[in-house]
């Protein structure tokens, strides 16, 4: 009855820890896991993975278009990597601060005006197989996806710029004050919030 207990044990044990194991590699896989937090509001790893490689492969096909090979070989470096990787990070944090500011900032309809901005651009590139060919060859992304990682956030800035023009405001000073107090914590590696901006850990 003992042996029988034991080997049960450790067959129980032994399930568990393979499934442990399994589960912590589909996560880390998926991206399933934040590569930053801004306030409550998680930046998916896998989102920012995708970001991080359109971005790279944008860099690189410019690269090959100018025919500069001193481009091709910076991309290639760690230091230049880590500065994309710094750059894509940046800018979806300080997205996410905006989107979240804008309902501090009372805007009206802000889902409405977004889908109109971006569903213009969405148009054209529906009538324009060149279009949706250039993005896929610059970005690897089809236009959905540049859609929502680009023209999105872009839309969302410029819609925040235009309404603190219209009320005689600085948007760059309430974007740095913003920056200054938000809670950030950044979990992608070799990178760190440091004064409203992410730096690169120092090797």
């Amino acid at each position: 009855m003992p042996s029988s207990f034991l080997r049960s044990g450790t067959a129980t044990v032994l399930f568990f820890g393979l499934f442990g194991i399994a589960f912590f590699w589909l996560v880390s896989r998926q991206g399933w896991y934040p590569a930053a937090v801004v306030g409550a509001r998680p930046i998916w790893a896998a989102d920012f993975r995708e970001n991080v490689r359109g971005t790279r492969q944008y860099y690189e096909s410019q690269g090959r278009a100018s025919q500069d090979l001193k481009i091709q070989k910076q991309l290639a470096t760690k230091e230049a990597l880590r500065e994309i990787e710094r750059g894509v990070l940046q800018a979806m944090v300080e997205d996410s601060l905006i989107a979240s500011g804008t309902k501090a900032l009372g805007i009206q309809n802000v889902s409405q005006r977004l889908q109109e901005r971006v569903g213009a651009a969405s148009q054209s590139a529906d009538s324009s197989q060149d279009l949706e060919r250039g993005v896929f060859l610059l970005y690897g992304w089809h236009f959905k996806d540049f859609e929502k990682r680009v023209l999105l956030p872009q839309a969302r800035r410029e819609l925040v710029q235009e309404e603190f023009k219209k009320r005689g405001e600085n948007f760059d000073a309430w974007l740095l004050t913003l920056k200054r107090r938000a809670q950030v914590s950044v979990l992608a590696a070799g990178l760190d919030w440091q004064e409203g901006n992410v730096v690169a850990k120092k090797q």
